[in-house]
């Protein structure tokens, strides 16, 4: 649908005939399964209502012009109905190369090869296809792809696809070259400003000019890095808070053990002073007592003496009055 609607838009005067003609009523040779469909149609109903003409003889077209039937219109005809039966396929192109012409197993002729590849208009394609989209991705893959680029994006689910796209790439791919704001698939191909643009909203696909996609997927890389960055840095701050509850948690149960120690030092440095303090007053005191008994009992004995005196020389005063009296 894409190539269709750019050659239709194609400044080529051969082209513009063509499109011309096709209004007037004759068939392009691109392939459109609706038009292709009713100008089969007409094919048979006239072909039904009255015999082919002769080769030389004039034909009619729907707008009333007289156009022979010329190699042309019959190369057009089979052209358009190829067209036809291979839009209605899935379409491989195979290209079979010789490696080399003696045809002799494992063994790679370049230059021969390079030659078939030249021939068969594979690098002509490969230049032409580089030298103006070259790059190409479906409109789903572009948004889920490189969506991440512009949060705005996110918000556009009930946009069309094509708009979210171009609105988009316009906001990232706005420094690539001297680019401008493409427009969206109704008038990206008509644009002359579309010459410079980075890349052009097709119908079902979005294409890029050389280079526009890797600055997408470096920069899509660089997203995904900065996510990166942004995830590693939440894990290591997890990991890091963990590590620190841990550390703090084996801390505090350090200074706890450190803390009763030196608390139970302490306490046994008290006691035993304490209880060297309670022996020396108790030691005092019981000296203090010791003392005081010996005192009492030195007095005692004093008395004892003193008062053995006093009864003996009591006794000897009674035992000479006795005597005296006896005598």
């Amino acid at each position: 649908p894409d190539l269709l609607q750019c050659a239709q838009q194609s400044s080529n005067p051969l082209l513009k005939e063509e499109e011309e003609e096709e209004e007037g009523g004759t068939k392009s040779i691109f392939y459109d399964p609706t038009a292709a469909s009713a100008s089969a149609s007409l094919r048979a109903s006239a072909s039904a209502a009255k015999k082919p003409p002769q080769r030389g003889q004039l034909v009619a077209s729907k707008s009333s012009r007289l156009v022979h039937s010329t190699v042309w219109t019959k190369f057009k005809t089979q052209l358009t109905s190829l067209m036809g039966t291979l839009s209605q396929t899935r379409t491989r192109y195979i290209r079979c190369i010789k490696p080399n012409p003696q045809k002799v197993p494992k063994k790679m002729d370049h230059y021969s090869t390079m030659e078939q590849l030249k021939c068969a208009g594979v690098v002509a394609a490969v230049t032409i296809s580089r030298s103006a989209f070259p790059n190409r991705l479906p409109h789903e893959q572009v948004y889920d792809r490189f969506g991440m680029l512009h949060r705005k994006c996110q918000d556009l689910s009930a946009v069309p696809v094509e708009s979210a796209i171009d609105l988009l790439l316009s906001h990232v791919l706005k420094n690539f070259g001297n680019t401008t704001t493409s427009n969206t698939s109704n008038t990206s191909n008509t644009s002359d400003d579309d010459e410079s643009s980075p890349y052009c909203i097709g119908k079902t696909r979005t294409y890029f000019r050389s280079g526009a996609l890797e600055q997408l997927e470096a920069q899509r890389l660089e997203c995904l890095t900065q996510q990166a960055v942004l995830i590693q840095r939440f894990v290591r701050k997890i990991l890091c808070l963990s590590c620190f509850r841990s550390l703090k948690l084996a801390t505090i149960r350090c200074q706890a053990a450190w803390r009763g120690y030196r608390t139970w030092r302490t306490y046994r440095i008290v006691w035993y002073r304490i209880v060297q303090l309670q022996c020396a007053v108790r030691s005092y005191l019981a000296r203090s007592l010791l003392h005081e008994k010996q005192r009492h009992a030195a007095a005692t004995r004093i008395q004892t003496v003193q008062r053995r005196l006093v009864a003996e020389r009591l006794l000897r005063e009674v035992l000479r009055a006795c005597v005296r009296m006896q005598s």
